[in-house]
């Protein structure tokens, strides 16, 4: 990450200065650096040289240049330094950082963002706590959406992760409120249901098969349970009218018929 990047290179920079003997101080100083409220003062700005310049016996401005100095052309990062104020550092970075980033994201795919920081945690998540009796609302909707996405995160920082309801069939229970899988209507939008609506204004046909976050493809007509539509579609039925609030007034949906649904397929496998 450029953050990190930059407080390695301004710690490299002191490391460096004080072999030289042009800076005194003891052990490996706390570096900090936020990004500027105003762009116009660069990309990060750091006021390392001000926190050193009672144990280095020096003016802050002077800690400053002689970091810059040090530091030089970098790894190819910076693009340029300057000393502002009394002593601020403010780095400006090359626009190729951010080129870089997207080549790392379409190189590792799905391995993106991966990390061993949970390994040998193991985390017991909980969530769709829906009576299974009674009627679904959105937030119990939406808790098994946000559950399920929260669990693959553990998972990839590779903790161990033990899934409450979302993982035994129980989701399909609360989210069409029915006691058994088994006796959910056939014409009832559960997840993973493929449904055929209208917008009642326009007049549009549309498909959709009603999928977590992490399998969602607009492209492939799969729509997330956390989109507005997502959310305001699930325990409908066939011949149902969904009206719900947008800005610019309230939204129509017809419910044409349902075309998939996983439990009157023998599906109960979420």
């Amino acid at each position: 990450m450029a953050k990190e990047r930059v407080v390695q290179a301004i710690q490299q920079a002191l490391e460096a200065a004080r072999d030289r003997g042009e800076l005194s101080f003891s052990g490996t100083p706390e570096v900090e650096i936020e990004v500027p409220r105003n762009r116009e003062h660069g990309d990060f700005s750091s006021n390392v040289a001000m926190a050193l310049a009672r144990e280095a016996n020096l003016p802050p401005r002077k800690i400053a240049e002689c970091i810059v100095a040090s530091i030089g052309v970098g790894d190819g990062l910076i693009d340029r330094m300057e000393v502002a104020g009394p002593g601020f550092i403010n780095f400006y970075l090359k626009p190729g950082w951010l080129h870089d980033v997207i080549l790392k994201i379409a190189g590792e795919g799905d391995r993106y963002g991966r990390s061993d920081a949970g390994a040998g945690t193991k985390v017991l998540l909980e969530f769709v706590s829906a009576n299974p009796n009674g009627p679904i609302t959105v937030a119990s909707g939406r808790g098994g959406a946000i559950g399920d996405t929260l669990a693959r995160l553990y998972e990839l920082t590779g903790a161990q992760v033990a899934p409450g309801a979302a993982t035994d069939g129980s989701v399909s229970q609360a989210v069409t409120g029915g006691g058994m899988a088994e006796d959910v209507p056939a014409d009832v939008i559960t997840m993973n249901s493929r449904v055929s609506v209208t917008d009642i204004e326009s007049g549009e046909q549309m498909t959709y098969t009603l999928v977590f976050p992490s399998e969602a493809n607009i492209a492939e007509n799969k729509l997330s349970i956390l989109v507005p539509l997502g959310m305001a579609l699930i325990g409908y039925r066939k011949g149902d009218i969904i009206e719900w609030p947008v800005p610019s007034g309230v939204r129509k949906i017809k419910v044409n018929d349902v075309i998939y649904q996983p439990e009157a397929a023998g599906n109960y496998n979420l």
